[in-house]
């Protein structure tokens, strides 16, 4: 089994991890469990998953994305699933925990483009 990591980082150095632990800065309470922190694994993640991650952002915002790489709804939604969370989780969430997931999931796929284009 892969060893968990947490994210720490200093502000604007996020670092860029396929799986560990995320440390939540604030409790957040969600289907009658407290939930301090979020064990995930991106890698995890298959091309279902961010189909229906687009679907529910669509659907949870009413309308499609204007951007893909912009979208910090579906990054937070994508996060959540690889932490085996349902997409309403990330709802329930403090704004810094929300960017955080959003942006660290952001990353993780950014890096898809940058192996892309080298």
């Amino acid at each position: 089994m892969a060893k968990e990591k947490s994210i720490t980082a200093a502000p604007g150095e996020m670092e860029i991890l396929s799986f560990g632990v995320y440390a939540l800065k604030k409790t957040v309470e969600f289907e009658g469990a407290k939930i301090e922190q979020l064990t995930y694994d991106m890698e995890k993640l298959s091309s279902e998953d961010v189909i229906a991650a687009q679907k529910q952002a669509d659907d949870m915002r009413g309308q499609p994305a204007a951007g893909l790489m912009a979208d910090y709804l579906l990054f937070a939604i994508l996060f959540a699933r690889a932490a085996d969370q349902p997409a309403g989780f990330v709802l329930k969430l403090g704004a810094r925990d929300y960017v955080g997931i959003a942006a660290a999931a952001q990353g993780f796929f950014a890096e898809s483009f940058v192996d892309l284009i080298g």
